[in-house]
């Protein structure tokens, strides 16, 4: 291989985002502010004109989990220690469910630093773009059973947008990302629920992420930056569950995990009822066929 091919190879592999032309800039820009002064307009959170939830279901409700503890659950925001012991814990035990969820939003909004945090439970800084799609395994145990989270680290760059739609077809559940100190990401949020809608086919449980409110918090004043309220404006809007996040901290990454386990497990069970109250229907409807037929045969 000549030393030209080996250098275009790392530079391909080090590029964190392709530079935008101007025309895009001035896309983002002008959709930068029509979102954010119309979330900070509205005083209610109305559902979108094509939400993900639109079609007459039930919209779940906005829940903000930041700083809730959540009880009776192996992963919370604790020590490292504790975390540890507690997915050794889970670890230990044969999954009884799996789920697959899909990390998803633009590109170095801290999807790659959220699963190492999960996973690891450690912080790692000035991590390379993800090519294509990862992919990690994290067993936790949540209301006494152990459950299995297929975690899959989407690209966020454009080039990558067809291959990220067409694993959102069999997933469970979604965490929507963005970078609370990038307003971009944010603005980019309402594609990914459109993106979510079209290729899922089925009404799945999203999380609304928050990232990186470290970095908010030691921003100085007067810097751009979506804040908490505007956050939860806009998962109200798309019918998603809200969060805020830290990897670096280690805040509220747990709890994210947690919710959209609780939820899948819950849409899961309600699919298992549905089924089987089918399924007796259908057999009573073929008892009731037999004994027609019977009775007038025997006339």
């Amino acid at each position: 291989m000549s030393k030209t091919n080996s250098l275009e190879r790392n530079r391909t592999f080090r590029i964190s985002e392709p530079a935008a032309s101007e025309s895009d800039r001035e896309i983002v820009d002008s959709g930068k502010g029509t979102l954010l002064d119309e979330l900070r307009s509205q005083g209610d959170g109305s559902p979108l004109p094509s939400g993900i939830w639109s079609n007459g279901t039930r919209t779940p409700e906005t829940q903000d989990l930041a700083g809730t503890p959540i009880e009776n659950d192996v992963l919370q925001t604790q020590t490292p220690s504790s975390r540890k012991s507690s997915s050794e814990q889970a670890k230990s035990k044969f999954p009884q469910r799996t789920f697959k969820v899909i990390l998803a939003g633009d590109a170095a909004v801290g999807k790659t630093t959220f699963i190492e945090r999960v996973c690891n439970g450690v912080f790692v800084s000035n991590l390379s773009s993800t090519i294509g799609v990862d992919f990690r395994v994290k067993t936790i145990e949540l209301d006494d059973k152990c459950i299995a989270l297929q975690l899959w680290d989407t690209a966020g760059q454009e080039r990558f947008r067809s291959l990220t739609k067409s694993y959102f077809r069999r997933a469970d559940g979604v965490i929507l990302m963005y970078d609370v100190t990038n307003e971009r990401t944010f603005v980019s949020i309402r594609q990914w629920i459109q993106n979510v809608e079209e290729s899922a086919g089925k009404k799945i449980p999203i999380i609304l992420c928050g990232n990186k409110i470290d970095l908010r918090e030691e921003l100085y004043k007067g810097a751009t930056c979506v804040n908490k309220e505007d956050g939860k404006k806009l998962a109200r809007q798309c019918g998603a569950f809200f969060i805020e996040t830290s990897p670096k901290t280690g805040y509220n990454v747990d709890t994210a995990l947690l919710l959209l386990g609780r939820e899948m497990s819950s849409m899961e069970d309600a699919e298992l009822l549905n089924s089987m109250s089918l399924v007796k229907e259908d057999e009573g409807t073929v008892k009731k066929k037999n004994c027609c037929g019977g009775s007038s045969k025997e006339k």
